[in-house]
């Protein structure tokens, strides 16, 4: 039976108004950046565990693979409207953190080789009063509070100068964008198949009602040279192991 359509979705992020986009795949070029900018380290390939499957997914025409699943984000709704947070910021915020957590999802390909980032931010779609999608990124900070008003300014910012590009050769992003009109059960994403591309993708959709819970319907898609199912699975879990207690997220 189709759930109901739960009204409490945010549409729109912060005071200003802002509404999310409904677009992902931020501009990847494949112009390699000054690696001296980078908080990172390479992978000695010879040593490295995963040697046989990157080499195995290097030649693939299609190396990536696209997760969709559900998530309850009952607890998180309430969660937001106690503490007056947008739900769109508190998710963003939970995909960065759980991205963070994993070496799987800061591994990045460049030239035939895998470097590790220390740390990855966040670069999201907004969309303007115009109904034109711009592009938007913040610093991951591990303070939720200080997060969301980053985000909160950074959107003001992107929406107001009609951002549409990134960075040539940037890399330690992750990508995320939110469908709230749809609870989609399967989708694809747009990306650079050469030189591949290796930044993870990320979606968010419309929330529905079943029962006693709320659903958000949620999709990750990874390069399989550097991440198999299992991480998927792992940031899946815990995804929703912060979702079951955000408020330990303030403390």
């Amino acid at each position: 039976m189709p759930g109901k359509q739960n009204n409490h979705q945010d549409y729109r992020f912060g005071p200003e108004g802002y509404r999310v986009s409904m677009v992902a795949g931020i501009h990847y070029d494949s112009e390699l950046p000054d690696l001296t900018r980078f908080d990172m380290h390479w992978i000695d390939l010879e040593n490295w565990p995963r040697k046989r499957h990157f080499e195995m997914f290097q030649g693939v025409d299609m190396p990536h693979f696209n997760v969709v699943g559900e998530l309850d984000v009952s607890h998180a709704l309430a969660f937001c409207k106690t503490h007056s947070m947008s739900s769109f910021a508190l998710i963003l915020y939970l995909i960065s953190r759980t991205a963070n957590e994993m070496d799987n999802m800061r591994y990045r390909i460049r030239d035939g080789k895998v470097c590790l980032h220390t740390s990855v931010d966040p670069a999201f779609t907004v969309l303007g009063d115009d109904e034109l999608y711009y592009h938007c990124r913040t610093r991951y900070r591990s303070d939720l509070l200080a997060f969301c008003e980053d985000v909160r300014q950074q959107i003001a910012l992107s929406v107001k100068d009609k951002v549409l590009h990134t960075e040539p050769g940037v890399d330690d992003v992750i990508y995320l964008s939110c469908i709230p009109w749809v609870a989609f059960k399967g989708i694809s994403h747009a990306m650079h198949m050469n030189p591949v591309d290796s930044i993870p993708r990320y979606y968010w959709g419309k929330y529905e009602s079943h029962g006693d819970k709320t659903l958000m319907p949620f999709a990750v898609q990874v390069h399989h040279g550097v991440a198999d199912g299992l991480h998927v699975g792992r940031q899946f879990q815990a995804m929703q192991a912060y979702l079951n207690q955000p408020e330990q997220l303030l403390t």
